[in-house]
């Protein structure tokens, strides 16, 4: 009784090389990157923004924040009611032993990556991607929005007792070739808005600092969109191709 809605343009990206490929790039065009150090406060300075580190405080015209789960705390009202940090955990099963192809069928290589609704609840609900190259697992994950954090205290151990509710809730029965065996887990965030869409507006007490609290666990992969219409928003006054008011603060009033 399941339906099925397939993308063939769909597929997956490598964030360390994004990241890194968005690094050179921003090099390229004059950006000074500064490493390794963690930013402590913003705050209104004259006619601009200082920004306070570890190793001395940046002073400049306007700045972007995109500081994901430490946003709130960061940011201060109304970003620390608006945001809540919820912690997901990320499993890698083992495959069984076998030639790469699953139960007689379609081998690995050909599986896309997936989201699959068997329910009719958000507990029934699971996500996951095919073996990178080389590889003999499969990631998979479930979703809560049940139990809220912080980014400093997240719990980043996970146990091998939630690996094996997802395998026994959500895997068993339905990917065949995926063992229970449990490579390895980790523990990420979801940043969340009261309807889950992003927030991309300046920040109602400072008006040079604009904020993207645009993940909502689906960020990432629209960071490049996201990056350039800001960018035209702050250099041109206005985006060429994507209308940003959709996103603005004002909705959650």
């Amino acid at each position: 009784d399941d339906a099925g809605y397939f993308e063939p343009e769909a597929g997956y990206l490598f964030p360390d090389r994004c990241i890194a490929v968005q690094l050179a790039l921003a090099r390229e065009h004059g950006a000074r990157v500064v490493e390794n150090a963690p930013v402590r406060a913003i705050r209104p300075f004259e006619d601009g923004v200082a920004i306070d580190t570890p190793t001395g405080t940046l002073r400049v015209g306007r700045a972007v924040v995109a500081a994901g789960a430490w946003s709130g705390e960061l940011l201060g009202a109304p970003f620390d009611a608006l945001l809540t940090v919820r912690r997901q955990a990320l499993h890698w099963f083992e495959l069984e032993e076998g030639d790469g192809e699953v139960a007689g069928a379609s081998p690995f290589d050909a599986m896309p990556a997936f989201v699959w609704l068997h329910g009719t609840t958000d507990d029934d609900v699971f996500y996951g991607f095919p073996p990178m190259p080389g590889a003999r697992t499969a990631k998979v994950a479930d979703e809560q929005y049940r139990t809220a954090t912080r980014a400093e205290a997240l719990e980043r151990t996970v146990s091998a007792a939630e690996a094996a509710r997802v395998h026994e809730r959500h895997v068993a029965g339905r990917l065949a070739g995926v063992s229970p065996r449990v490579r390895e887990s980790v523990a990420c965030t979801y940043t969340l808005t009261p309807d889950q869409g992003f927030v991309i507006d300046a920040h109602p007490a400072m008006p040079r600092v604009t904020v993207l609290a645009c993940c909502s666990g689906h960020g990432f992969k629209n960071s490049a969109g996201v990056g350039r219409a800001v960018a035209e928003r702050l250099v041109d006054g206005e985006t060429s191709f994507v209308d940003l008011a959709p996103f603005a603060l004002s909705r959650f009033d």
